[in-house]
């Protein structure tokens, strides 16, 4: 069985965003997306310090990640 994986495109476009920090925000939020479904958000400002704590759109933490290939790798990008 193959497992669903978002484009190469997609992922190196949420790469290059946060990495050079030119992301687009709504209402603060740097908005993600994984492919089971889930749906989440890193607050801009830790966004802008390198920080990778995605939050549910409630605001309970999901998860946290060390590096954007961190990130990445557990198949969250750019919505």
């Amino acid at each position: 069985m193959v497992s669903k994986q978002w484009s190469f495109a997609l992922k190196e476009r949420t790469r290059e965003a946060l990495e050079s920090l030119s992301f687009a925000t709504r209402a603060g939020k740097v908005c993600l997306k994984q492919m089971d479904g889930k749906f989440g958000y890193i607050d801009d400002d830790d966004a802008l310090r390198g920080v990778y704590a995605i939050h549910a759109p409630g605001g309970d933490a999901l998860d946290m990640f060390d590096s954007v290939s961190e990130l990445l790798d557990a198949g969250w990008v750019l919505d």
